[in-house]
This record gives C-alpha cells, structure tokens and sequence, in this order.
C-alpha cells in the first residue's frame, strides 16, 4: 500500500500526461512547421525520419527548461495559459537565436535562396537586412514550436487538474 498523498499522486499522472502529451505531438509539429516554412526542400520522408531526433531535443527542453519554467510559474500562482505560450515561445527559439546568431567577427561573407530570391544574407561579417529576416524567420519557426508546445503542455495539464 502506497503512503503517498492521494492529491500528490494525482499531480504527478497529471504532469506525467502532459509531459507524454507534449513530447507525442512533437514529430507531427515539427514535420507540420518545417513543411509550411519550406515544404519544397524538405521531402516528407526525410522529415519524418528526424523524430528520434526531434524527440530528444524536444525532451531535454522540456526536463531542463520547461518543467522548471513550470515550477516557477506555479510557486508565483502565474500559470496562465498567457504565461505559458510566453515561456514556450521563449524556451522553443533561445538555443537558436543564440546558435545561429547572424554576425561573423571573422568577416565572413554568405548569400542564399530566401523566399525565391538568391539574396546576400551577410557581407564582411555584417547581417544584411535579409540576413536579419532570415534569422528572425528562423527563430520564430523554433519559438512556435515552443509556443504549441507549451500550449498543449497547459491544455493537457490543467484540463486533467479540473477534473
């Protein structure tokens, strides 16, 4: 016989389904953003071939960054569906915003296709301002994943709380 609290078990299936929740969607998502962002260049198949991937990533955010997101937010009473996409958003285009941060003190130069257009993305190590859009295009596909994803976390979480 268990000698847990009733309530703190329930707490835990609940956190454990959202977290299932959030992590099962992430393939889907992911293929589903990166097609509407640039379906031509990435064929289904291969997209789809990235889930174990995907998967990882999308777990270690969410143990390392979003369940703590999450307990801060409860301590402070803020856990509003509001506060959450905000988090999401955030946590989704962190780690890309910062990887892939368009200046090169080494001067480099780079140009690309975007949208159709062959365009200078940086010169000399300087962003253009297509280089800036691109980034900020960039970005923002990771931070709405982030921003779903905390969505369906908060969805799943307080409509099991409720109940």
């Amino acid at each position: 016989m268990s000698s847990a609290h009733p309530h703190a078990m329930g707490q835990s299936k609940r956190l454990l389904l959202a977290c299932l929740c959030t992590l099962a969607m992430q393939p889907v998502l992911s293929v589903g953003l990166l097609y509407l962002w640039d379906g031509d260049k990435f064929p289904l198949v291969e997209l789809l071939m990235l889930s174990p991937i995907i998967l990882f990533i999308a777990g270690a955010h969410l143990l390392f960054l979003g369940l703590p997101t999450l307990w801060a937010l409860h301590r402070a009473a803020r856990v509003t569906a509001l506060n959450m996409a905000l988090a999401g958003f955030f946590i989704g285009s962190l780690g890309v915003a910062l990887l892939l941060w368009p200046v090169d003190k080494g001067g480099g130069s780079f140009s690309a296709t975007w949208h159709g257009e062959f365009r200078e993305l940086r010169v000399n190590g300087r962003p253009t301002l297509f280089g800036w859009l691109h980034y900020l295009e960039f970005v923002s596909l990771f931070g709405t994943h982030g921003l779903v994803s905390a969505l369906v976390f908060h969805a799943v979480w307080r409509r099991r709380q409720t109940t």
